[in-house]
């Protein structure tokens, strides 16, 4: 199984496909395999590399705290692309995955041919933030106890994620058993150091105004946890487009495979001819 070497641990990843290429960053409450429509669809004209976060086996979970960060998650990314020898690539995130996703445009703009940032910004409302903090700090403390039941059982009654199950009951029971299969450690030590601790984007601003990189924001228009940041990012960032699927949640990619997968394709392709409409602003 190939492998890339982050800082302090070694990160799983899979290549497919050739083309142009894309790298996957998935969300908390996923890994990997959940890219696998994107794969399917995409590699026929893409090169897809999907890889699994630190604290997410195959990759390797490291006990200590200060292994895991936002920072961390972003240069990680990073080194998927050394390992595969990869100069440059659009890099797709979904809420954690998108952060860390605006975070490498930011560090490594030379690296990021594009981003397609999709339910980032969780947590970032300044009425909201200490709420979230709280919330994930306490989930992180029922996940030690309990293991990953506890991460299910939030996730099951979430008013974002409803929209999976009434959409394909299938893809809904394939993505909580792969929750179920994460490792507990891993995902405290992921909410303790990553979620509750990275920056809120009103914070992100005076860097990501000055982000000249190609973006495409996408989120469902029931994910109420997220269209706020949707409209503060579209304001900010100097080259970007904002996508809102109707009807759904927070796992865009799973509720929506086609469409998702369209927008993609479509904003590459703008990208690459370079029609995707950019005019330097002044901010």
């Amino acid at each position: 199984m190939p492998y890339a070497r982050g800082e302090g641990a070694c990160l799983y990843f899979e290549d497919s496909g050739q083309g142009p290429p894309l790298v996957f960053a998935h969300e908390f409450a996923a890994d990997g395999r959940a890219w696998e429509e994107q794969v399917r669809s995409l590699s026929v004209k893409y090169r897809c590399i999907i890889f699994n976060a630190r604290g997410y086996p195959p990759s390797d979970v490291p006990h200590e705290a200060g292994l895991y960060s936002q920072e961390i998650a972003a240069d990680d990314i990073r080194a998927v692309l050394d390992a595969a020898a990869v100069t440059s690539a659009y890099v797709v995130g979904l809420s954690m995955g998108a952060t860390a996703a605006l975070e490498f445009g930011l560090r490594h703009p030379r690296r990021t041919a594009g981003l397609i940032v999709a339910g980032a910004g969780s947590g970032s409302g300044a009425i909201d933030h200490a709420a979230f903090v709280q919330g994930v700090l306490h989930r992180a403390e029922r996940v030690r106890e309990l293991g990953m039941a506890a991460v299910t059982e939030s996730i099951e009654g979430a008013r974002n994620r409803t929209q999976l199950k009434r959409k394909s009951p299938a893809a809904w029971q394939r993505f909580l058993a792969h929750l179920s299969q994460h490792n507990p450690l891993g995902a405290a030590m992921t909410l303790e150091n990553v979620q509750a601790k990275r920056p809120v984007l009103g914070q992100m601003q005076p860097r990501l105004v000055h982000l000249q990189v190609p973006t495409l924001l996408m989120a469902g228009d029931e994910d109420e946890d997220v269209l706020e940041a949707q409209f503060l990012l579209k304001r900010w960032l100097p080259n970007c487009g904002l996508r809102l699927l109707p009807r759904a949640g927070h796992a865009v990619n799973l509720e929506e495979p086609e469409e998702f997968n369209a927008a993609i394709d479509r904003f590459i392709t703008e990208v690459e001819a370079g029609t995707w409409g950019f005019e330097p602003s002044v901010r």
